[in-house]
């Protein structure tokens, strides 16, 4: 009977410890998802830019060795930004609700994003395909537009977030006023 007892503390006492480990690794977590988010919208900034040039590149006459080196910077950004997703869904569990929306929205994009931009890439290796290709156009226009997206996608939850913040501050003072 002793040892159910101790057992049951002892089950008691661990779980306890869980609970309080997890609320103090949540607050890091959910800053740590910020940091990420931030670095993916910083990082889709320039993606979106670089995959608008790689756009302009179809309606003109450049070489393919052009198309190569800038759809590789393009797969740059988009496998960092891969790093991060890949870790923000590692964290999900312990970050902030509003934070998992943000996730569960941009990770498919990117996903999408990377699979165009694979399938160019594969245009592109292929040799006596042309440039100017409806399948290749097609997937360089959808990299472009799905690389907006994912900078948009997470400029809407950051700013959400933000307002969000801004909201409760508001209410906070109010009242602060009433009291």
């Amino acid at each position: 009977m002793k040892s159910r007892n101790v057992t049951g503390i002892t089950s008691i006492f661990v779980l306890g410890a869980m609970l309080a480990g997890s609320l103090f690794a949540a607050p890091a977590r959910q800053a740590e998802a910020s940091r990420l988010l931030k670095e993916v919208q910083s990082r889709a900034g320039v993606l979106a830019r670089e995959a608008a040039v790689l756009d302009s590149y179809t309606r003109g006459g450049l070489s393919k060795e052009s198309h190569v080196d800038r759809l590789n910077q393009v797969k740059e950004h988009i496998n960092a930004i891969g790093v991060r997703l890949q870790i923000l869904q590692a964290i999900r569990a312990d970050v902030a609700p509003w934070q998992q929306v943000a996730i569960d929205a941009v990770v498919p994009v990117a996903a999408n994003l990377a699979a165009h931009t694979e399938a160019a890439i594969l245009h592109l290796s292929e040799s006596g395909k042309p440039l100017w290709h409806q399948d290749y156009t097609s997937h360089v226009r959808a990299i472009s537009d799905r690389s907006d997206r994912v900078k948009e996608t997470i400029d809407l939850h950051l700013e959400m977030a933000s307002t969000g913040d801004k909201l409760e501050r508001l209410r906070d003072r109010a009242n602060d006023l009433e009291n």
